[in-house]
């Protein structure tokens, strides 16, 4: 913010010289509807207060999030011919040319973004990954170094401080960097096994550069910024709000998704994924009835279609539950049936199976489909939760040992498993067994509800 008071100065000049109307989308040129509309609100933002330098900037970024880059970098060089001192517009145009392959042109952007950002570092570290990239590490390093004066010992920044150091060959002083910041105790550990790798090699260290080999990944951590950030929020458009759309169903978040929903209507008839993912919502936000119309509509047409009535199957399921109908949970059980018969392991049909005989008041079979889901899935683990909880809902403990010392073997973290494998073996007498793995459960995560009870249940056996 201090940055950018500082081209207030220009604010005069800007207003005196005036500036060319801001760049716009040829009108033959086809657009998202909900892009080119929020692109026309833009311009008219700028229309009605055409000396902001705010206005213009976020115009930039649009274009740019939405890879109109021509425009982009129209919007962006308007800004740094009136007022040269915009290290904002300055550092987007150099991202700009930099993904055009115009390296040089990128730097000397990115440069003159340094000069003007006063103590904000995301232009010098961006200009030393520029330069990392063109193979110029001891350039790099100083570049680094200077974003390093305001982010400090930021994991991602000292990887790239490392991989110069790398680069330029000080392969000691790379494992140096990675000693003293402990970067393999770190998310990016994967990427700085890669260098360690590296870094031995060059010492003739094959032994520790194999260790790093066997944890090394591919792929550069992303730098994280604000500035960068604040752009990609602005990408939109009719496949964008598809996919936040879909983002909020999976966080269960209704009432949000449906309002998404409705402002889709706006902009095209909803295709079957959409009128899906509707029907979940309706579901979810008290209207199941109204969801199951519309997936019985769907259904005259494709009678056959799976996602129709994996989706019709979990609406009954919630109707049967929200009004106390249990036909709808038998319906639901009978399509899911079937749907096994065609493919034994279909996962989406275990759990319509397994939520529905819970359901009709048989928590035993419940946890029988929850073992069939399990042996067909080829070890996955989804299946193994959901019978713990159910298990763990009815007291079940005795005859599901398989399946809780399944879970605790797979999820040694699991903070219920251990405690629920001990229940079983203590309800079938086999108190040892029991004591012994009680006595490992030492963790602090654990559920103390679980653990007090299995504590209790050994107790009692004694």
């Amino acid at each position: 913010m201090a940055v950018l008071a500082g081209v207030a100065v220009y604010f005069f000049l800007f207003t005196a010289r005036g500036l060319a109307p801001a760049p716009s989308p040829s009108p033959e040129q086809a657009l998202d509807p909900i892009l080119k509309r929020t692109i026309q609100l833009q311009l008219n933002n700028i229309e009605q207060n055409p000396s902001s330098l705010d206005e213009r900037l976020k115009l930039g970024m649009i274009y740019e999030a939405n890879e109109l880059d021509d425009l982009a970098l129209a919007s962006y060089q308007q800004l740094t011919d009136v007022v040269p001192e915009h290290p904002r517009a300055w550092y987007q145009t150099g991202l700009i040319l930099d993904k055009r392959g115009q390296s040089t042109e990128a730097m000397a952007a990115m440069r003159e973004s340094v000069r003007h950002a006063g103590k904000i570092p995301f232009p010098s570290w961006r200009l030393g990954l520029m330069l990392l990239a063109a193979e110029r590490p001891e350039e790099a390093l100083p570049a680094l170094e200077a974003a390093r004066n305001e982010l400090g010992d930021d994991p991602t920044l000292m990887a790239m401080v490392m991989r110069a150091q790398v680069d330029a060959g000080n392969a000691e002083a790379a494992l140096e960097v990675e000693a003293t910041h402990r970067l393999t105790d770190t998310p990016i550990a994967p990427y700085i096994h890669q260098l360690l790798e590296r870094a031995h090699d060059m010492l003739g260290n094959s032994e520790e550069a194999e260790k790093s080999r066997v944890l090394a990944s591919t792929g550069l951590p992303p730098m994280g910024n604000s500035w960068e950030l604040e752009v990609s929020r602005m990408r939109m458009g009719i496949p964008v709000l598809k996919i936040q759309i879909s983002n909020a169903v999976r966080a269960q978040k209704w009432e949000q998704a449906m309002a998404m929903l409705d402002n889709l209507r706006q902009y095209e008839e909803p295709t079957k994924e959409v009128l899906l993912l509707e029907a979940t919502c309706l579901a979810r936000t008290g209207s199941p009835e109204e969801a199951l119309n519309q997936l019985d509509r769907m259904l005259e047409a494709e009678p056959d279609d799976r996602p129709i009535i994996v989706a019709r199957s979990n609406v009954q399921l919630d109707l049967a539950s929200a009004r106390n109908e249990p036909a709808q949970a038998e319906a639901a059980l009978a399509a899911a049936e079937r749907l096994l018969e065609l493919n034994p392991a279909d996962s989406a049909a275990h759990s319509i199976c397994m939520r529905a005989l819970e359901t009709l008041g048989r928590p035993e079979e419940a946890i029988g489909a929850c073992r069939a889901h399990w042996k067909t899935s080829s070890g996955a683990i989804e299946p193994l939760h959901l019978a713990s909880m159910l298990i763990a809902r009815h007291e079940l403990w005795k005859d599901n040992e398989d399946l809780l010392r399944a879970l605790w073997m797979n999820v040694p973290n699991h903070p219920a498993a251990g405690s629920l494998l001990v229940l079983s073996l203590a309800e079938q007498g086999r108190t040892d067994e029991a004591r012994q793995i009680l006595a490992g459960l030492t963790s602090a995560s654990l559920n103390g509800e679980f653990l007090g009870k299995a504590r209790i249940a050994v107790e009692s056996a004694d």
